[in-house]
């Protein structure tokens, strides 16, 4: 159960940067993107560990 929230919770935050970064005419370049998707994704991560 633990693992479903954390991973529910790490699939938000990629579609959620995918939706803002789509909305800003994806003015970042790949490299900076992966670097902010595994930051949201440790950041999801420690934050689901958090709640539960």
């Amino acid at each position: 159960m633990k693992a479903v929230l954390s991973l529910s919770l790490w699939y938000i935050g990629i579609w959620l940067y995918h939706e803002y970064a789509s909305m800003n005419d994806n003015s970042l370049y790949p490299d900076e993107l992966s670097t902010s998707l595994s930051m949201f994704g440790r950041g999801y991560e420690s934050l689901g560990h958090a709640l539960l």
